[in-house]
């Protein structure tokens, strides 16, 4: 005589995990082929069926109708692969996060280090006002009092500086 699969989970729910080698033995099939037609990958299919039953086993409290294990089970199945699909969605997106992020990194380490080149080939009149401004952090008048020349004096060097590192850049790229 055959047991029925209400049988057998009974037999898991009063402590028997042995009974549920026969759930498993009896659905994997089914449970693998439906993944594998949605997943179209095989060994995915197969993992996600084994997380699948391995929930259910911890789960099995929470089935109220024994004879719709079936459903339950595919249910389970369900939020396995929408679980699977967020967390490679959610990888995807900050793996390409972190393309674009060491992309515009280099990008702007490249044009940092460009810059710094031009800046070296200025004037030093014009560096120095260049260095002091961007790299030390000082204001026009800091600047004027530091170097003993006018605040306008410094604004009229920084618009210089500016304008030939300008068509300098401009000219590398055409």
């Amino acid at each position: 005589m055959c047991k029925s699969d209400t049988e057998y989970i009974k037999q898991c729910l009063n402590g028997d995990s042995d009974a549920y080698r026969y759930l498993v033995r009896n659905y994997h099939d089914i449970v693998v082929a439906n993944l594998v037609s949605q997943l179209r990958d095989i060994e995915r299919a197969e993992d996600v069926a084994q997380e699948t039953f391995v929930r259910a086993f911890f789960r099995l409290h929470k089935l109220q109708k024994t004879q719709s294990f079936l459903p339950w089970l595919m249910g389970i199945t369900y939020r396995v692969i929408k679980e699977r699909q967020r967390e490679e969605e959610r990888r995807h997106s900050l793996a390409l996060r972190s393309a674009e992020n060491k992309f515009a990194s280099q990008s702007s380490r490249d044009m940092d280090e460009e810059l710094e080149q031009y800046i070296a080939r200025l004037p030093d009149i014009y560096r120095e006002v260049i260095l002091l401004r961007f790299y030390g952090g000082r204001t026009c008048q800091q600047i004027a009092d530091k170097l003993k020349i006018s605040t306008g004096t410094v604004t009229s060097r920084l618009s210089r500086a500016y304008a030939i590192l300008k068509d300098r850049m401009d000219q590398c790229i055409s």
